[in-house]
């Protein structure tokens, strides 16, 4: 299969390719483009030639004498002007490093006038009209933070997105808000601070352990549940609309017609979907109702938990043992469960997504080398 692909490409490339006495036929009286034509033939065979910014003629750099490296300075040999390599006329009379740091100084200015910042993949100045702190440059896509201009790509320690991940509380290494006011963004530091004031101890992660588990081995029996209704379902189905397209053709060989070729294709397609939408509903319900119940019974346990730790941590021997708990750890007591399968849901979409990556790196190596064999 390898091997017939490459020759379809190269066929194809042969078909498209030009000479150029075709392409001066096909531009037959127009100068100017011809001469662009030629232009750009030169400029593909020698990538080196730079054009003169007066003149317009092509010319070929210079080597240094002692280092035998191009040299950035150039001078025309028709017309006689001097220009530069790299900048062309951007800057005459002074060197490529000076320019740059002019360049840099000019580019600092504007965006502290303009409030601008650069996007941390292109580099592309990006002004900020409104909204949240998280930015989609509209160049190369890059997801980047205002406020600390990094971009946001690296994932949480449970699977969650770069940029839930980047401002959320339990981020402590992150120093950056999403729904800050602008202007009103507190201290990156303090922020990091305040996190990590509201963290809770290891005593509270290990009493909402047990509920996030059972939170999350909740929705695993619902998935399997809604999976194995939906097969069962589904070969019902198939087995009862056998038989009725049995029938159907029973009548038509009766009445001596001829079947359609599409009979019972239409009605497979509708068993797929109304059987899957059937068993995802039922799977969602025998999960949310119990979940619901747990979640309930779980806040009113965590309250009381909260209030003893409360009593518990106000008593001076034990105070240094066990600190008063804070209003921010009675949230996370009770955020347990729905924290739970969100992190469940969040580290199982992370591997199905590296999973895919990586099958995809594997194809297109797999296709290289295909490519590559018959050569």
């Amino acid at each position: 299969g390898g091997g017939g692909r490459g020759e379809s490409a190269v066929v194809a490339a042969e078909v498209a390719t030009a000479s150029e006495a075709e392409v001066k036929k096909c531009l037959a009286g127009d100068e100017d483009t011809i001469e662009r034509y030629r232009r750009f033939l030169k400029t593909k065979i020698d990538p080196s030639l730079r054009e003169c910014p007066d003149c317009r003629k092509l010319c070929g750099p210079e080597l240094d004498s002692a280092t035998f490296a191009l040299s950035s300075s150039m001078t025309c040999t028709g017309c006689g002007s001097e220009f530069c390599y790299y900048h062309t006329a951007a800057h005459r009379g002074g060197s490529c490093e000076e320019y740059e740091k002019r360049l840099a100084a000019e580019t600092k200015g504007i965006s502290e006038s303009f409030g601008t910042k650069d996007c941390p993949r292109c580099s592309r100045q990006t002004m900020k009209g409104g909204g949240c702190n998280h930015m989609t440059c509209q160049v190369c896509r890059a997801e980047w933070c205002w406020i600390c201009g990094e971009q946001l790509s690296q994932r949480g320690p449970h699977g969650e997105g770069p940029v839930y991940w980047h401002y959320s509380e339990e981020n402590i290494e992150s120093g950056c808000q999403q729904f800050a006011e602008a202007g009103a963004h507190p201290d990156a530091e303090e922020v990091r601070l305040r996190r990590r004031d509201r963290m809770p101890g290891p005593l509270i992660k290990r009493l909402s352990l047990p509920v996030g588990a059972l939170s999350v081995a909740l929705l695993a029996l619902s998935a399997i549940l809604a999976l194995s209704l939906w097969l069962v379902l589904y070969f019902i189905s198939c087995c009862l609309a056998s038989v009725l397209r049995l029938i159907a053709r029973g009548t038509y060989v009766v009445r001596r017609a001829e079947p359609p070729e599409t009979l019972g294709e239409l009605g497979a397609q509708r068993i797929v979907k109304t059987t899957l939408y059937f068993a995802v509903t039922l799977g969602m319900v025998v999960f949310l109702v119990p979940f619901s119940i747990l979640t309930l019974a779980w806040d009113l346990f965590a309250v009381v938990i909260w209030i003893l730790l409360n009593i518990v941590g106000r008593l001076p021997l034990i105070r240094r043992c066990v600190p008063a708990p804070s209003r921010h750890h009675l949230r996370f007591l009770v955020s347990a469960p729905p924290r739970a399968v969100h992190r469940f849901g969040s580290t199982l979409l992370a591997n199905l997504a590296d999973g895919r990556a990586n099958v995809g790196r594997v194809g297109v190596g797999a296709e290289e080398a295909t490519w590559a064999g018959p050569g």
